[in-house]
C-alpha cells in the first residue's frame, strides 16, 4: 500500500516507496567517480611509462652518440644463419643395440 510520508520542495508529497532513490543516486554518482577516477590514473601510468621510456631513450643517444644504429654485417649473419641451420638439421645416430635388451643377454665369462 503506498503511503504518503513527506514533501518535496514543491509541496507534493513524496511516496515512501521512492525514499531510498536519492541514496541510490548518490551512490550512483560515487560509483561513477571512482571509474573515473580509474580510467584517469590507468590512462596516466600508460602515457607515463610510454613518455618516461621515449625521453630515457633520447637521453642515453644524446649522452652517448656510439649507441647509434650499426650496419649489419650481412656475411656475418649468413654464416651464422647456415650453421644454425645445419645444427638444427644435423642427422640423428641410430641406436642399433637396444641399451636395455643386453641386461638380458648371457653373461661375459670374464666377470666371473
Amino acid at each position: 500500500m503506498l503511503t504518503l510520508s513527506r514533501k518535496n520542495n514543491d509541496g507534493q508529497p513524496i511516496l515512501s516507496e521512492y525514499k531510498q532513490y536519492a541514496g541510490l543516486r548518490l551512490l550512483s554518482f560515487f560509483i561513477i567517480g571512482i571509474a573515473i577516477i580509474g580510467i584517469g590514473i590507468g590512462l596516466y601510468a600508460i602515457y607515463n611509462n610510454i613518455y618516461t621510456t621515449i625521453t630515457r631513450a633520447e637521453v642515453s643517444l644524446i649522452a652517448d652518440p656510439t649507441l647509434s644504429q650499426e650496419a649489419i654485417d650481412f656475411e656475418k649473419y649468413d654464416k651464422v644463419k647456415q650453421a644454425w641451420d645445419e645444427r638444427l638439421n644435423a642427422k640423428t645416430v641410430e641406436i642399433k643395440k637396444d641399451p636395455f635388451s643386453v641386461a638380458t643377454s648371457t653373461p661375459n665369462p670374464e666377470l666371473r
